[in-house]
This record gives C-alpha cells, sequence and structure tokens, in this order.
C-alpha cells in the first residue's frame, strides 16, 4: 500500500491517494490501483484548498485480512 500527500497552494498538505500496489509492469514502473483519492472541491473564502476524501469503488485484495484483524467489519462497505 502507498499513501501519498501533496502539498496544495494554500501550504496545506493532504493525504491524495492510497492505493495498493499491483506489481511491477515490463518497464519496471510500479502498478499501482487506487483505493482512496482526495477531490479537490474549490477554494474557500480564506483561500484553502477544499475538497473530500472518496473512495474509487476498487476493493483491495487484502480487503479479507483486514476483516480478519478487526479493522473492517465484515459486510460494512469499503466506501
Amino acid at each position: 500500500m502507498i499513501v501519498q500527500q501533496s502539498r496544495f497552494s494554500d501550504g496545506s498538505r493532504k493525504v491524495t491517494q492510497i492505493a495498493e500496489v499491483a506489481g511491477l509492469e515490463d518497464d519496471g514502473m510500479i502498478e499501482l490501483l487506487p483505493i482512496f483519492e482526495y477531490e479537490r472541491t474549490g477554494t474557500g473564502s480564506a483561500g484553502q484548498v477544499m475538497g473530500r476524501f472518496r473512495s474509487t469503488g476498487y476493493l483491495p485484495s487484502f480487503l479479507d485480512e483486514f476483516i480478519v484483524m478487526g479493522l473492517i467489519k465484515s459486510g460494512e462497505p469499503f466506501l
């Protein structure tokens, strides 16, 4: 799993993506499958970056392990 953080124009830092590492491509690049992404929705009156974190709909291969470990309840939507 890779957690990507970015610095925005207002100086804030936000997690912008959480992705599963799916493997290596033929050219040696890491193949990522995004699980969650930050969606920028605008700029507030004081210039602050506005947005929300949303699910991409992809269910990671380690989801069952998270359920067994009690990190997520079985049947709970991963959204």
